[in-house]
């Protein structure tokens, strides 16, 4: 009887606060306090080497006035066909999309030095020079070497590859050197990029890539897995020797299983390096 009585009791208060007219909320922002500081590293860009506006000296005041303080190099998907040494994208890219502007050195003079910008660099993963298989990774080792040791920029952010969980994006013969594979990247990145890359300057942080989330975008076919059991290789094998994430996932809204699943799926688009 107790119980029923309560469950009368919890049933009415229940009621009583549905009928109670919702309160506005308020929100109160005092502009004259000075809250925690932004390290530089927190407001950065992502310019790409494959265009040529990203090695002209006449942004550089804009992109000073606006506090950028980190700036992703050379770019996203076109860093996996990048090869820094000779400033060029090979052959499985259509034309020749490569500029003098954006060359390492003349891009790290003009550009990221003036603008006293760190720089963080995605070193390729997709393509070797004739697009023959995935890239060499004493390619990264030698960029690592090249940049800290001979050239003494001291870059500290070092990313292997551009977002593995997608397929290789605009080559010109539908080129893929193998299927998106977590264990391959993972594996690779832990007993041949982190190592070599990390002999050349021990003190660099080298990122992996991860998605999260889940939407079609990640399951669309039967050749890429499930999203979750990509993550888990990937994270788990290099993990104990990664120094960071990189973890992209454009935002989606899967609207058949947003009605199929009465939920919305997105993801979320953030570089994170520890």
């Amino acid at each position: 009887m107790r119980a029923k009585a309560r469950f009368r009791v919890l049933f009415l208060v229940m009621i009583a606060l549905a009928n109670v007219p919702a309160q506005a909320a308020t929100i109160t922002v005092d502009a004259s306090q000075i809250g925690p500081a932004m390290s530089s590293d927190q407001l950065g860009t992502n310019l790409f080497a494959i265009v040529q506006d990203s090695g002209d000296t006449a942004f550089l005041p804009l992109m000073s006035s606006a506090g950028i303080g980190l700036i992703r190099w050379p770019g996203g998907s076109t860093s996996d066909y990048y090869h820094w040494k000779t400033n060029t994208y090979g052959p499985c890219v259509a034309g020749d999309p490569s500029n003098s502007a954006t060359a390492f050195d003349t891009w790290m003079q003009n550009i990221a030095q003036p603008l006293h910008a760190h720089v963080a660099i995605t070193v390729n993963y997709g393509t070797n020079p004739d697009c023959s298989g995935r890239a060499d990774p004493n390619e990264a080792a030698a960029w690592v070497n090249y940049a800290n040791n001979i050239k003494q920029y001291g870059i500290k952010y070092w990313t292997v590859g551009n977002e593995q969980y997608f397929p290789l994006a605009g080559l010109l013969s539908g080129y893929d050197p193998d299927p998106v594979d977590p264990i391959a990247y993972g594996n690779a990145v832990a007993t041949q990029f982190y190592p070599l890359m990390k002999a050349q300057d021990p003190t660099i942080k080298v990122g992996i890539d991860m998605a999260i989330g889940t939407n079609s975008t990640f399951t669309a076919t039967n050749r890429y897995a499930d999203l979750s059991g990509r993550i888990r290789p990937v994270w788990r094998r290099p993990c104990r020797t990664r120094d960071g994430v990189d973890r992209q996932c454009a935002v989606q809204r899967d609207r058949r299983r947003r009605s199929d699943e009465g939920r919305r799926k997105d993801g979320y688009n953030l570089d994170r390096h520890r």
